[in-house]
């Protein structure tokens, strides 16, 4: 073998070890964990939960007492873990903690009653025009649900109007910031605007916001639906460019897969991140925020080897810690048993149930 071919093969071995978030991405199929027991049961507003579900959410934890959950960082969490509490002890207190507040729990108890489909429901929701911002590799990855598929197929059974916005796959967030600003102020269809991210697409949102925000034309969102947002990045990426010889090897590796240093780099999650600093929302656009708050046992094949090594900070979703997958100043949805993948929002109902709560909260503003 040649020496040009086994560097190669060494470089490759490097980055499916170093970089794994990326690989797993594109090669494990989803193998959804399933309960012993039959999940037909309810607790308060949720509903198709299992034995073990029960048992968790009726378990009472007292880490904040009234608290406002938006106040709890990722760096809290952390702490807490290495006092001796386990991630999942934890992550049962902060979704009761989010589910127990009153505006959360309102959104909850809404969704109850999402099945109860009435027509003016039906013919309100075609007054909205849904721009999906796709996540990471949506492209190479439709199976991850990163290009908005599922939610497109919903939309479309609806006559629900939506496209994507065409941004890179893997471009920066500067570059896929100036398409969003771009087609926000090009924008000129009859129906208001929501726009829906998810993963990566809530990071390049977020960047845009800070980028064109104060611009009367931003006046045009008048939602934004936060799904599983990377918006203080992840420590996953931390991890793998945290020293010269692991950015030496990522910026010699990661072209190889077809895909960009700087884009991935700045995911990363550090006190000099351009995803660092928190923003604010423009007063009119509502902001609903859907978090996913898995056990370890609700994370799926794809993202338990991320969720695993994230562990050690506290709850997660499998790709990001769970406090910075939040919009602050937004309403939170809660949502049991999801991790960053949500394959339970897929369900028709539900996320209808939730267009109708956003739309219902645009026209208070």
């Amino acid at each position: 073998m040649s020496k040009s071919y086994l560097f190669r093969y060494i470089v490759l071995f490097l980055i499916s070890l170093s970089f794994c978030f990326c690989a797993n991405e594109a090669f494990v199929e989803f193998k959804p964990v399933l309960s012993h027991s039959p999940c037909n049961k309810s607790w308060k507003n949720l509903e198709n939960l299992c034995e073990e579900d029960i048992e968790d959410l009726s378990s009472n934890f007292s880490f904040w007492k009234d608290v406002d959950p938006e106040k709890i960082s990722a760096e809290q969490l952390t702490t807490l873990l290495r006092t001796g509490n386990s991630i999942d002890s934890l992550s049962i207190a902060y979704f009761q903690t989010w589910a127990n507040l009153p505006r959360s729990s309102k959104i909850l108890e809404f969704l109850k009653d999402r099945k109860k489909l009435k027509r003016d429901s039906i013919l309100e929701r075609r007054k909205y025009f849904i721009a999906i911002i796709p996540g990471m590799f949506y492209k190479d990855n439709p199976i991850t649900g990163a290009d908005g598929a599922p939610v497109r197929n919903i939309l479309d059974s609806q006559g629900i109007p939506n496209g994507n916005i065409q941004i890179d796959q893997v471009g920066s967030l500067e570059e896929n910031s100036e398409q969003i600003c771009n087609f926000i102020k090009s924008y000129n269809r009859s129906e208001h605007l929501i726009l829906y991210s998810t993963s990566k697409g809530g990071s390049d949102f977020k960047y845009a916001i800070s980028k064109c925000g104060n611009k009367d034309y931003f006046s045009k969102v008048k939602a934004w639906l936060n799904v599983a947002g990377l918006l203080k990045g992840t420590p996953l990426m931390t991890h793998r460019s945290d020293s010269l010889i692991k950015r030496l090897i990522l910026r010699i590796g990661i072209p190889i897969y077809g895909y960009r240093f700087d884009s991935l780099y700045e995911l990363r999650k550090t006190e000099d991140s351009p995803l660092s600093q928190d923003i604010e929302s423009p007063s009119s656009m509502y902001v609903l925020n859907v978090l996913g708050i898995p056990m370890a046992r609700h994370i799926s094949f794809r993202g338990f080897p991320n969720y695993s090594e994230l562990a050690v900070y506290g709850p997660n979703d499998g790709l990001t810690l769970l406090p910075d997958a939040i919009q602050s100043g937004g309403d939170v949805l809660p949502l049991w048993a999801n991790d960053h993948y949500f394959l339970k929002f897929r369900d028709p109902s539900l996320f209808l149930g939730v267009l109708d709560w956003v739309i219902q909260n645009i026209k208070k503003k």
